[in-house]
């Protein structure tokens, strides 16, 4: 916010040299980092779209501070297929084998070669057992699958330093959202053909809801609670903050192709959940900008849209 309040400060002297609308299609793939790994996981793509009015204030030689108000879907879309992660995990379990058991006949024969604390026999038996394992785990996780589907609808502010030279340019700078609406769907197919979907949490809920709040549920003879409300209270930060960078080419006077970068720096989701996992918006947006051009007014004249 502070930094906004740097970038906007010379707004307030600044002369207004282009207003615009924008649109267009946003890509939303947020990413998933495990706390103590150093890598990380994009969920899956999220379809959306972007409208935005915005305006430029000149700030001399080519620069120029641009911002706006813009409404926006991100989000993402989560799917496993336990039943394939299972299959690949087994398959892996059979191409080792033919190795396995070689090895075993090499450590029996090299009897110098066993550690102390793991030998020939010992080895076997684990092999085996892991094998029984991935098998077993096949067999049950047949016709598994989880789909999981969170759509953000957010109000952003992008304040960002645009440089412009002939019909492009480039702009760098952040991006401050508020999540006005939410939406998240929920479906599991579970061994022996159960399904459950968001709906089965309802009941659930209120008690997880109870633990991490310390909050009662008002209605104690039946509590329920959405997974929506669940999400918006317990789970996911309505504010967030990041990065935005971009560039623009004028194809005419009117008309202008428009790219962005979003980079998140706030998780979206809130402690505890942090303790193991962070999740932070990845957006890319491709879209138009239509210029509104002014006629030059005379004094304590009104001005003219020239169409």
């Amino acid at each position: 916010i502070l930094l906004a309040g740097l970038l906007l400060s010379p707004v307030l002297r600044a002369q207004i040299v282009d207003f615009g609308l924008s649109a267009g299609y946003s890509l939303a793939n947020e990413s998933l980092r495990m706390k103590g790994a150093t890598t990380s996981i994009l969920l899956g793509p999220n379809h959306g779209f972007y409208l935005e009015p915005q305006v430029d204030f000149n700030i001399g030689k080519g620069f120029s501070v641009r911002t706006g108000l813009q409404f926006r879907k991100g989000g993402s879309d989560l799917f496993l297929d336990l039943e394939k992660l299972s299959v690949n995990l087994n398959q892996i379990t059979l191409d080792l084998q033919d190795g396995n058991r070689e090895l075993v006949e090499y450590l029996r024969e090299h009897p110098e070669m066993v550690n102390k604390d793991l030998t020939a026999d010992k080895l076997e038996a684990y092999i085996s057992d892991y094998e029984k394992y991935t098998a077993e785990t096949l067999e049950t996780l047949k016709n598994t699958d989880i789909t999981l589907n969170v759509d953000r609808y957010t109000l952003s502010l992008p304040v960002v330093i645009r440089y412009t030279t002939g019909r492009l340019s480039v702009n760098a700078g952040i991006n401050l959202n508020y999540m006005v609406i939410d939406r998240v769907d929920f479906l599991a197919h579970m061994p022996g053909g159960t399904v459950y979907s968001g709906k089965d949490a309802a009941g659930y809920l209120p008690y997880l809801h109870y633990a991490l709040t310390r909050m009662p549920p008002t209605n104690r003879e039946n509590p329920t609670m959405s997974i929506h409300k669940f999400y918006r209270l317990d789970f996911a930060h309505e504010f967030t903050v990041g990065l935005q960078a971009g560039l623009d080419y004028a194809v005419t006077d009117w008309m202008s192709l428009k790219f962005s970068y979003i980079h998140g720096l706030r998780s979206e989701i809130k402690n505890p959940w942090t303790d193991l996992f962070t999740l932070y918006e990845r957006a890319w947006q491709f879209g138009l900008v239509y210029h509104f051009h002014f006629k030059n007014k005379k004094k304590n004249d009104a001005p003219v849209p020239d169409f």
